[in-house]
């Protein structure tokens, strides 16, 4: 009998480990301070496409931006509280938009599109229902998941959660990401 229980967890071991991933996933996060963020390609709610690399990075054409991915859920309350609203008022203030582009990550399995018009943001608000662009920057079920990237494309600092602290570090991340372009 344990040579039985042993032979299908072997077979289990190897049927997960054969099985083939999909398109975007990841075992382990690929997003790490330093390094390349990893690009993508996400719908907006407007059925628009937005990739990363239209913004920032190595092969990005023209004037580059700063980018700040923040990953949220409907039921994030600190989220829709604190973080976006927090983000709308510095991306609505002169001259933001030509150095700093904001994309607001929804990874909700039932999108409202509705919903999120009605919350008047300036930035394009994309789909992950699947969570597989969220796993790849390291989301472990904490929210907002706040990513800055520089210009070149190389990740800046990651925020899990809200803490008033992180606040404050974000701003100071993006006025000096900011001043820089000056």
């Amino acid at each position: 009998m344990r040579y039985l229980k042993n032979g299908f967890f072997l077979i289990g071991l190897f049927l997960v480990l054969s099985f083939p991933r999909p398109a975007g996933a990841s075992w382990q996060k690929s997003a790490e301070v330093g390094k390349l963020a990893p690009d993508f390609t996400l719908s907006s709610i407007d059925n628009g496409k937005v990739r990363l690399k239209d913004y920032c990075g190595p092969n990005k054409e023209g004037r580059k931006k700063a980018v700040v991915l923040i990953f949220f859920a409907e039921w994030c309350k600190v989220c829709h509280d604190k973080e976006l609203p927090y983000l709308k008022s510095l991306f609505l203030q002169d001259g933001v938009k030509d150095k700093l582009q904001v994309l607001a990550i929804a990874i909700d399995q039932e999108i409202k599109p509705d919903k999120y018009r009605s919350m008047d943001l300036p930035f394009p608000v994309l789909l992950d229902r699947y969570r597989l662009l969220a796993a790849r920057y390291g989301f472990n079920s904490v929210l907002p998941l706040t990513i800055l990237i520089y210009p070149n494309g190389r990740v800046a600092n990651i925020w899990e959660g809200y803490k008033d602290e992180t606040a404050e570090e974000l701003k100071a991340g993006i006025n000096k990401l900011l001043a820089d372009f000056n």
